[in-house]
């Protein structure tokens, strides 16, 4: 059994949020997807950012990062804005509620992005408390990058380049994720 237990539930989790944002970039490739599939993979993606927040209860913990808590905390309050903003979407409150689904994708996307930079901030702090300084440091990173592109829509909010930001966004997500996935379950003895 490994002897962090939170890391374990992390990778887990980390791997989770994978498949939902391949589900999420397909639906931008395709567009054909029902809207209930898109928000069953959202509630992964949802239940893996969740489980994958305890990489930074695990931080404060085995770390002594302090930081690592307050993402944890924000981690657990900032996604549950996605999958109610796409309930409210999917059953069509948005449109009572003054045409508000772009601007909760917006929101979502913005979230995200704060998310995404703060793991990635994170991850460079506990860099030197790990046996893998350098994949852990190159995950920091692209997290960083990813929750750049995330946040870069909130200047493009004309909407010409929301969905290929976004899409750039989720992709710079995977392999910052498959870093993070490796030096955790490298960190793990």
């Amino acid at each position: 059994m490994a002897s962090k237990p939170f890391f374990l539930i992390g990778t887990i989790g980390l791997l989770l949020a994978m498949v939902g944002t391949i589900w999420d970039m397909l639906g931008y490739a395709t567009m054909f997807f029902p809207s209930t599939f898109d928000l069953l993979f959202l509630w992964i993606y949802t239940i893996g950012l969740l489980l994958a927040s305890f990489v930074f209860f695990g931080y404060k913990k085995y770390y002594n990062n302090s930081m690592g808590f307050v993402t944890f905390i924000l981690t657990l309050v900032f996604i549950w804005f996605y999958p109610i903003a796409a309930t409210i979407d999917l059953i069509g409150l948005a449109g009572i509620l003054l045409d508000l689904g772009f601007f909760m994708f917006i929101g979502r996307l913005v979230l995200n992005g704060v998310l995404m930079i703060l793991w990635g901030v994170n991850m460079i702090l506990v860099r030197e408390d790990t046996s893998v300084m350098g994949i852990t440091l190159a995950a920091g990173i692209l997290f960083i990058i990813s929750g750049a592109f995330y946040c870069f829509v909130i200047i493009e909010i004309i909407g010409v380049l929301v969905f290929p930001i976004s899409i750039i966004g989720d992709i710079l997500f995977l392999p910052s994720s498959i870093l993070a996935v490796i030096s955790l379950f490298l960190s793990l003895k």
